[in-house]
C-alpha cells in the first residue's frame, strides 16, 4: 500500500446507539481511531433500515441524532464523512420514496438481501432503482447462499448496472479468503468495505484487506477498488468490471 492511497469506508455501523452497531459513543470513538490508526479519511455511516419495522422519518431523526454526537470526535481525527443506509429489502419499499434513503449528495444505494434466499419482489425492488437513476449496491453479497448457486443471476444484476461489496473481514478469513479473490479476479465484486459493528468480535479491517489484495491479486486490483469507493463517496460514476463469459459457481458464507 502506498502513503497517498485513499481509504474510504462505505458501509458500517458506527454511529452510537442506532442499530447492533456501536452502543454508546465510547465504542464509536474507539471504531473511529481504529478507522484513522489504518489510514481511513472517509466513512459513510450506514445503519440498518428496515422498512417493516420503522418508519423512514424516524429512521432519519434518529440517524441525525446519532451523527451529532459523533461529530466532535470526526471533526477531533479529521475524518470525512457521510450518511446512507443499509436497507433491507423487504417489499415495504415498493410503495416507497427511496431517494432519500441513498448516500448524501450521490445516487447510489446500500442494499442488503435476505440470506439464503430469493424474495420474489427483488427484481422490482432493483428495477424501481434503476429506473430512478440510483445505482444498487448490493451489501456483503459474500452471504447470499442463493446468488452463488446461480451466477448467471448475479452478473446480470452487473450488468444492467448494480455494485457488488465484500466485508474486509470475509477477504481475511482462511476459509473464505481465496473464494472473494476469485469473485474480484471475476469481476464479482466492486467495493471492499468495513461491514464494523463493533472493537471485539466485528472491527475495522479494511486496511489489512486491502493489503492482502494487493499482494495476492496485484496493485491494480487494489486500486480499483480503493478508487471505485472514493468515487461512490463523491458522487461520482463508477465504470465497474464485469463478470466474464463463463459465469463460474461460487459457494462461501461470510
Amino acid at each position: 500500500m502506498k502513503k497517498e492511497d485513499i481509504l474510504t469506508d462505505l458501509h458500517c455501523h458506527i454511529l452510537p446507539g442506532i442499530d447492533d452497531g456501536a452502543a454508546d459513543l465510547s465504542v464509536t470513538r474507539a471504531l473511529l481511531e481504529e478507522e484513522k490508526r489504518q489510514g481511513v479519511t472517509q466513512i459513510a455511516f450506514t445503519p440498518h433500515f428496515y422498512a417493516d419495522m420503522k418508519s423512514k422519518k424516524d429512521f432519519m431523526k434518529d440517524r441525525y441524532q446519532a451523527a451529532v454526537s459523533a461529530a466532535p470526535v470526526l471533526e477531533e481525527l479529521g475524518i470525512e464523512w457521510s450518511a446512507g443506509a443499509e436497507v433491507r429489502l423487504v417489499s415495504e419499499l415498493l410503495d416507497m420514496n427511496l431517494e432519500n434513503l441513498v448516500y448524501v449528495d450521490t445516487k447510489y444505494f446500500l442494499l442488503e438481501w435476505p440470506f439464503n434466499q430469493y424474495p420474489i419482489w427483488g427484481d422490482e425492488v432493483v428495477d424501481k432503482l434503476l429506473k430512478a437513476d440510483i445505482t444498487p449496491i448490493f451489501a456483503h453479497i459474500e452471504r447470499y447462499d442463493w446468488f452463488f448457486h446461480h451466477p448467471d443471476t448475479l452478473a446480470e444484476y452487473i450488468e444492467e448496472g448494480c455494485l457488488c461489496q465484500v466485508n474486509s473481514s470475509t477477504v481475511l478469513r482462511n476459509h473464505t479468503g481465496k473464494a472473494v479473490l476469485d469473485l474480484i479476479k471475476n469481476g464479482y465484486v466492486h467495493l471492499i468495505c468495513s461491514d464494523a459493528h463493533n472493537m471485539d468480535k466485528r472491527p475495522p479491517t479494511l486496511l489489512p484487506a486491502f493489503e492482502k489484495i494487493e499482494k495476492e491479486l496485484g496493485r491494480s486490483y487494489a486500486e480499483e477498488l480503493m478508487t471505485n469507493a472514493d468515487d461512490i463517496f463523491h458522487g461520482r460514476p463508477v465504470t465497474p468490471r464485469t463478470p466474464g463469459t463463463k459465469k463460474k459457481k461460487f459457494h462461501l458464507f461470510g
